[in-house]
């Protein structure tokens, strides 16, 4: 789904058809995150496995269409950077490079200068995640999930 959702803006030759990407991919896995979200309803309360197994089973899931998404980004971007040239590569994932804020001469000691950055900075994370799937539930962990998988396979 994810090689479908980058091939469809790459050939109609949309610039930053990465983001557009993730929203195609996050609408059509919407499903499957609700069906999780039923299967670990069903062993809890059906099944009796028990809420840390159950979690468990769905944990492992959830990492599975990470693990999914994630391979999907990195082989798009990596066939991208080799048959393309690095400003059509650029181009493509414009947005979320300049979201990174990564600069390549820069120390890893600068970037997590210390302890109350790195709590400040994972604390923003922690509530924007919360919130968007407070408010856009299954589509909002999709969007989280299949923005990481694209974040750390570009990166």
């Amino acid at each position: 789904m994810m090689l479908f959702a980058f091939a469809f803006p790459f050939v109609l030759g949309i610039s930053q058809g990465a983001m557009i990407a993730l929203f195609l991919v996050s609408v059509s896995l919407m499903k499957r995150v609700r069906q999780l979200r039923e299967e670990n309803r069903y062993n809890i309360w059906i099944r009796n496995y028990g809420s840390w197994r159950s979690n468990k089973l769905s944990s492992l899931s959830i990492l599975g269409i990470f693990l999914g998404l994630f391979t999907a980004n990195l082989m798009f971007a990596l066939v991208l950077n080799v048959l393309g040239s690095s400003q059509q590569w650029e181009g493509f994932f414009h947005f979320i490079l300049k979201m990174q804020h990564l600069d390549a001469n820069q120390p890893l000691v600068h970037r997590f200068s210390s302890l109350l950055n790195i709590l400040f900075n994972n604390s923003v994370v922690l509530i924007t995640t919360a919130l968007l799937v407070v408010v856009y539930r299954a589509y909002g962990l999709m969007l989280v999930i299949s923005w990481n998988a694209c974040l750390w396979a570009v990166t």
